[in-house]
């Protein structure tokens, strides 16, 4: 009996190999199941992800593309501006010439309306002096008028 009795201790020792070799190949198996199904749940995070990142990618893209259309507007902008500021440096240059051009000219206009003024006294005193003259003159025909009566009136007598 000790034989059979070994016999049975390796059949039932080969049993409980093979159940416990069946064991771990279902635990193999339901590991290699849990690890498709993390690998699938991964797969469909990944593509969850990458969706988001092509939508955040596609936002940004059409950020930068406002910002770029926004800086040309801003750099339109600001040479508008500049061409402003130009313009209105000139009118002021021209404004200033032409306040100076008008200062110079009332004080033109002051220098002519003395020498005018200047002129009419000129005139006043000449027309002062041909009047004297003219009365200087009149007073001696007057006189040379006398004279000639005065004279015929002797001839007059002694004839």
């Amino acid at each position: 009996m000790g034989t059979c009795s070994t016999t049975n201790h390796k059949r039932d020792g080969g049993q409980l190999r093979i159940a416990r070799a069946k064991r771990l190949l279902k635990d193999s198996e339901d590991a290699i199941k849990q690890k498709e199904h993390d690998l699938r749940e991964l797969d469909t995070q990944l593509q969850t992800k990458t969706q988001e990142l092509l939508e955040r990618e596609h936002k940004i893209h059409l950020i930068e593309s406002n910002v770029t259309h926004r800086q040309q507007e801003l750099d339109t902008l600001e040479a508008d501006f500049r061409i402003r500021q130009t313009h209105q440096e000139r009118q002021k240059s021209y404004q200033d010439e032409a306040t100076k051009e008008l200062s110079d000219l009332e004080k033109s206009l002051i220098v002519e309306r003395n020498s005018v003024e200047d002129l009419k006294c000129q005139v006043l005193g000449i027309q002062s002096t041909f009047v004297v003259k003219e009365d200087a003159i009149a007073q001696k025909e007057l006189d040379i008028k006398t004279r000639e009566e005065s004279l015929q009136k002797s001839t007059a007598k002694v004839k």
